[in-house]
């Protein structure tokens, strides 16, 4: 389960031949990407395929889908001051909405974060069914444990990993 930035560098391994085959269901719990897997690869590859998930800090998540399913903002585009202003106050409103529900709500029992809904992500029965999980915060260090866990020792894939590290950096200041 990735964000689309992730799927798309493991796309990228995958046409290197580091990968055999890239599945990259964005945002779907862990049973959904089992079942669609399933059905179009077999069981055998969902057994044998090495599993990972991208994962936001909570304000980084909630800042994404603000921005991309509320007001489909482009980093580039200029906003005019009123409409930040306005725009500020709809954010804090969405985050207080989330937060409100889940704290009242948690879905799961081992804790109340408002965070919490990720969890059904890369869980079953409130275990992790991922083998690997690339942070958004790091992503060079998430990715130097794969590299590692496959002795993938290549140049061109350190560039593409600093590449995307590049990019998501420079995407979160623009959103800063």
């Amino acid at each position: 389960v990735s964000s689309s930035a992730t799927g798309s560098l493991l796309s990228k391994l995958e046409d290197m031949k580091y990968i055999d085959k890239v599945h990259t269901p964005t945002h779907r719990p862990a049973g959904v990407v089992k079942r669609k897997t399933e059905s179009l690869y077999g069981k055998n590859f969902w057994s044998n395929a090495h599993k990972t998930v991208t994962i936001r800090n909570p304000f980084d998540n909630a800042v994404s889908i603000f921005l991309h399913k509320k007001i489909v903002v482009h980093p580039n585009e200029q906003i005019p001051v009123k409409k930040l202003k306005e725009l500020k106050v709809k954010f804090k409103e969405e985050v207080k909405i989330v937060f409100d529900k889940v704290q009242k709500t948690p879905k799961r029992s081992y804790n109340s974060r408002w965070a919490d809904w990720q969890w059904s992500l890369y869980t079953k029965h409130n275990k992790p069914v991922v083998d690997d999980f690339i942070f958004y915060e790091t992503p060079r260090d998430s990715f130097n444990k794969i590299l590692k866990k496959f002795n993938i020792q290549d140049p061109e894939v350190d560039h593409l990993i600093d590449n995307f590290v590049k990019t998501y950096n420079m995407t979160r200041s623009k959103y800063d």
